[in-house]
């Protein structure tokens, strides 16, 4: 039950938000979210190893460089990384209302509505850049949207995977290999069928480090667990959340 005071409050807080120019709002929740700096860096690292990678074994006998399609494919990898991030917190919107209130997103500071906007615009991005390259880089992206997009629906088994904490996580990190091998069509403009098997079996250490990180950021000490997130630790104690065979 609200009070006449919280009505005021939200009627201010909404009132403020709406004399916030679009692009600052999403600046704000840029800010919070989805840092550009530290993902740019994190982003670059992996689109250059794989890339590199790709020439060695197409190529071989070509010096390995960045080119425009570097530029090109980090930036589509970039806007992919950034509309997984706005899947997330439009599917976990209600639990993060109850858990984590003070984010940008649940404070009213920036809607829903806003980050679909932003989505059009990065989901947009995506298909240009990737078309911009050629066929292959574009057919890639679209084939790493799908499974973006089976992501967002949890597999349509939202439920079933949510009570298999490992499962879940390694279904969701499946992703990195599918970028990885956009990134072999932005390097090398071939479709992705024909990436040697030794890439494909290198596209699944982004899986392993993603894991690894999925891993790390959900190991917390018993005084920082919050009541209903779902932690390693909380699942398997702090010995078994350290344990490679979990």
């Amino acid at each position: 039950m609200t009070t006449n005071a919280d009505d005021k409050l939200l009627e201010t807080a909404q009132r403020d938000r709406s004399l916030l120019w679009l692009p600052a709002r999403w600046g704000m929740y840029l800010a919070e979210r989805f840092p550009p700096l530290g993902y740019g860096l994190l982003i670059f690292s992996f689109y250059s190893s794989n890339q590199f990678l790709a020439h060695a074994l197409t190529a071989p006998g070509e010096p390995m460089r960045y080119d425009p399609s570097s530029l090109i494919g980090s930036l589509t990898v970039l806007c992919v990384f950034l509309h997984l991030r706005i899947f997330d917190d439009h599917k976990d919107y209600v639990e993060d209302c109850i858990h984590f209130p003070n984010r940008a997103l649940q404070r009213g500071e920036v809607t829903l509505g806003d980050l679909k906007s932003l989505l059009a615009l990065v989901v947009g991005a995506e298909l240009f850049l990737s078309a911009l390259r050629g066929p292959a880089a574009f057919v890639s992206v679209l084939l790493v949207m799908g499974f973006s997009l089976l992501m967002l629906k949890e597999f349509f088994a939202r439920q079933w995977l949510r009570r298999r904490f490992l499962l879940y996580a390694s279904t969701h990190m499946l992703i990195l290999p599918l970028l990885a091998i956009a990134v072999f069509s932005f390097a090398t403009g071939r479709y992705a069928w024909q990436a040697p098997p030794w890439y494909w079996l290198y596209s699944f250490v982004g899986f392993c480090v993603a894991f690894n990180w999925e891993v790390s950021r959900k190991i917390r000490a018993p005084e920082d667990e919050i009541e209903g997130v779902d932690t390693y630790t909380k699942r398997f104690g702090v010995p078994g959340a350290g344990d490679p065979r979990r």
